[in-house]
């Protein structure tokens, strides 16, 4: 997993990337019909945002 620096985690970001999840996420069935420049905005989308 890399590691986020702390500068940029805060109540609205507060994890790292995963990027094993990213990689099953990209060529799995249902990404296969995602343009391949937006599969991480598609990834991200797939997460709910963090509310107060």
């Amino acid at each position: 997993m890399n590691k986020t620096t702390k500068e940029l985690i805060d109540e609205q970001h507060p994890r790292d990337f995963d990027f094993m999840k990213f990689f099953f996420f990209a060529f799995s069935d249902p990404a296969r019909r995602i343009d391949s420049g937006r599969l991480l905005y598609h990834f991200a989308a797939l997460s709910p945002p963090v509310s107060n």
